[in-house]
């Protein structure tokens, strides 16, 4: 029989929803991968992102090229690492040049803003990429592109569940989708009782919105996830959410959560959570015992998931990826207070550091304080998030 959760877990990564398995490798086998993603701004326009990540040896004098797709207009070339240059904008490429990249590490985004024609809705969820280098022998690869096509995303959604979990047509165990927001929702068998509505809604990112006398922090997402009834949930719980933009696999986060009357506070972990624009999810294999505590408002005490969470592989456009032991009533009060006790829900914002995000680039030891010991491996193979969560 499954043992009633009396804890709170809150494991935060940035993560994709598609793995690319053809970038499969082993850092010791190659020189560089790279993968190129895109999603869709809120003006409209698309913006388009190459990231790279290197084996063994430090790689100099390193050539991005990135191809317009046909039908794009070329905007402006918006975000890239502080260590790179932007040659430029001609004709149908972008390109962006790097003095050397040092091994066992990820950089980027290397992103461009295009629009397409307003009747167009082919749009391409990754371009063509080409990256060459020099150092320590001359090379060339293209960039995996992500497949499909992009479309634009639904601010809110539900999702009802019974007592069998999330299943897929096949009967099988498996993340949904909640609805057209993007969002993919895991829920183990024998976490509710009876039928169960699950909501989650974005939240615009203004000044108004997030946590204030917070500096230094770029914020990645906002959003409510909810539960009616409040109910305490007898398994963890997984899912991931849009972001929006993408950003370097591995970057330390902070999270907030909104209780209800601007009471945001936040929530921490050892080590911090990652992010990334990736798709899936890694487990940190971390002792419950753990003498982590939780804050005040969810009763102390370690947390079920203790330890950080992180995305791997490559994928489409950055989501963040939230755990929790417990939810709802389970909150006792906290987190439903503000809606009468009849829906358990918190509004949670996630940033990353300000200078992190420009630096852009994730090395061997931030790695390393993840347990990782192979950026490429790291990019390249990402778990599902069913391998995230396992039942208690």
């Amino acid at each position: 029989m499954s043992r009633k959760f009396t804890r709170i877990g809150l494991l935060l990564i940035v993560a994709l929803l598609v793995p690319m398995h053809s970038l499969s490798a082993v850092a010791s086998d190659v020189t560089l991968v790279a993968g190129s993603t895109g999603l869709i701004d809120e003006d409209g326009t698309v913006l388009y992102s190459v990231i790279l990540a290197s084996g063994d040896a430090t790689v100099e004098s390193v050539s991005i090229q990135a191809q317009i797709p046909t039908q794009a207009t070329f905007v402006e070339a918006l975000e890239f690492p502080e260590s790179a240059a932007l040659a430029g904008q001609v004709g149908t490429a972008v390109t962006w040049e790097v003095a050397s990249l040092e091994a066992n590490s990820i950089l980027g985004p290397f992103t461009f803003r295009v629009s397409f024609p307003e009747a167009f809705t082919d749009i391409p969820k990754g371009v063509a990429a080409t990256i060459t280098w020099i150092s320590p022998t001359s090379g060339i690869i293209d960039a995996t592109p992500e497949e499909g096509i992009l479309k634009p995303l639904a601010d809110s959604g539900q999702i009802v569940v019974d007592a069998r979990g999330t299943l897929n047509e096949a009967g099988e165990n498996v993340a949904l989708p909640v609805g057209e927001t993007g969002i993919e929702l895991l829920i183990l068998p024998d976490t509710v009782a009876a039928p169960t509505t699950f909501t989650f809604r974005r939240i615009p990112i203004t000044e108004d919105n997030v946590p204030s006398n917070v500096d230094n922090t770029w914020w990645c997402v906002l959003f409510e996830a909810a539960i009616d009834p409040a109910v305490e949930l007898l398994q963890p719980i997984a899912f991931s959410i849009p972001t929006r933009r993408v950003l370097t696999p591995g970057l330390e986060t902070t999270v907030f959560i909104n209780q209800g009357s601007d009471d945001w506070q936040e929530f921490s972990t050892l080590p911090q959570e990652s992010v990334s624009f990736i798709p899936s999810f890694a487990k940190r294999s971390v002792s419950s015992d753990s003498d982590l505590t939780a804050p005040a408002q969810f009763g102390g005490g370690c947390f079920q998931f203790c330890g950080g969470c992180f995305p791997q592989g490559f994928g489409g456009f950055g989501n963040v990826g939230c755990g929790f032991s417990q939810f709802g009533g389970g909150f006792g009060g906290g987190c439903v207070s503000q809606f009468g006790g009849q829906v358990g829900s918190c509004t949670f914002g996630v940033g990353v550091n300000v200078e992190d995000r420009a630096r852009a680039l994730v090395t061997a030891d931030n790695l390393q304080v993840l347990g990782l010991d192979n950026a490429v491996e790291f990019f390249s193979n990402p778990p599902t998030l069913s391998e995230w969560i396992k039942p208690q």
